[in-house]
């Protein structure tokens, strides 16, 4: 299984914590993300990371996420006020809801740095949402590939 191949006991575990959806959605942008890996890999000499720990940073790019999982309901109101008010909303952290859309890369690194994971790995959880990141090439291609999910 595809999990199994890429995921140890421990980081399984807090795979398994995120919602189904959530899950899911992680899945597919390993899968986008390995491709990507493949074809940039043709063009470049130094990959700076391998493809084993980019199909593991998309598995876990959004563990934070567990810390106050969101249903379809409350994701879609803060995603409308967010478009609404043009993310002015991101300063109501008091309220789970909107902390946890915005915040889930913090706690993503924060439930990730005892692993031992490079600091580009953890670099790229906590920036993929960040528009003026600095890009790294594990950055780059998660963000590609979380895009397109």
């Amino acid at each position: 299984e595809y999990l199994i191949r890429y995921l140890n006991k421990e980081e399984r575990a807090l795979f398994d914590k995120m919602s189904k959806v959530d899950r899911h959605h992680a899945i597919r942008v390993a899968k986008d993300a390995e491709a990507y890996y493949e074809s940039l890999k043709k063009y470049r000499d130094n990959m700076e990371i391998s493809k084993e720990d980019i199909i593991k940073l998309s598995l876990l790019h959004d563990v934070g996420k567990q810390v106050y999982p969101l249903n379809i309901i409350k994701k879609s109101i803060v995603v409308l006020l967010s478009k609404l008010t043009r993310d002015k909303i991101k300063s109501l952290t008091k309220f789970n809801a909107v902390y946890i859309y915005y915040y889930h890369p913090k706690e993503g690194v924060r439930l990730l740095k005892d692993f031992g994971y490079r600091s580009e790995f953890l670099y790229a959880v906590e920036n993929h949402h960040e528009l003026n990141a600095e890009e790294t090439l594990p950055l780059k291609i998660l963000k590609y590939a979380d895009n397109r999910n």
